[in-house]
């Protein structure tokens, strides 16, 4: 691959690097995404439960909200227990599968591109670059 290519590289598909992903893009930069997963939204590493400002600020599509949520329990040490509740909704449970894939997408829609396969093994600064060595299924590269 051309060095040259991307201006940003962000490492890893989840919710925070399609987002800077797509906020980058949506700036002018050319983007690149390196997820070692084969698919964007395979094996996310937090609960998925998220605030609704989060919501109403980026736009997320109901059809990604498991659940809408306007009370918890919270449980002490010694098994006492207090109930917080809300008229409105205050956060809501995502398919973090769904969701992963609609912020991936939201990105590719502003041409971000989406390097899926593709384990970071080490980056290397230069003078005017970072080198980013790579490892898929097939072999080991640059960017």
């Amino acid at each position: 691959m051309d060095h040259d290519l991307f201006d940003v590289a962000v490492i890893g598909a989840g919710p925070i690097g399609s987002w800077t992903a797509c906020r980058l893009a949506s700036l002018g930069h050319r983007v690149v995404v390196l997820e070692r997963q084969p698919a964007v939204g395979l094996k996310p590493c937090c609960t998925g439960i998220i605030s609704r400002s989060c919501i109403e600020q980026f736009g997320v599509p109901d059809d990604v909200l498991y659940q809408k949520l306007n009370s918890a329990v919270a449980y002490s040490p010694s098994g006492e227990s207090v109930r917080v509740s809300h008229p409105q909704y205050q956060a809501a449970i995502v398919d973090r599968s769904g969701f992963d894939n609609w912020l991936a997408g939201k990105a590719q829609s502003q041409g971000a591109c989406y390097l899926l396969n593709h384990h970071v093994v080490s980056l290397q600064a230069g003078s005017d670059r970072v080198e980013i060595v790579f490892q898929n299924k097939e072999s080991k590269g640059t960017l």
